[in-house]
């Protein structure tokens, strides 16, 4: 199985969009706050990640944004963990 380590923090960019060539799982591996969430679309579904969460990635586009509950101006980050199947 292999597994890619993809991390998203409010100072580098809170959105990544790529393609998928292989059915895959994305689990949301840990966040640097409780209230820290991922936000999970592919071509054919949506689905909200927090720790410990996963889904079923099928090939086309998997698009995940970052998103903190509440404001304010500290960092924060989701650490995903992306692995073919």
């Amino acid at each position: 199985m292999t597994a890619e380590t993809i991390k998203l923090d409010s100072t580098t960019g809170q959105h990544l969009k790529t393609a998928i060539t292989q059915k895959s799982i994305l689990m949301c591996a840990k966040t640097s706050h409780q209230d820290v969430y991922v936000h999970a679309l592919t071509d054919e579904h949506q689905h909200t990640l927090q720790p410990g969460d996963s889904m079923l990635v099928p090939e086309g586009t998997l698009t995940i944004w970052v998103f903190r509950k509440t404001g304010g101006n500290d960092e924060f980050w989701a650490e995903l963990e992306l692995k073919v199947v």
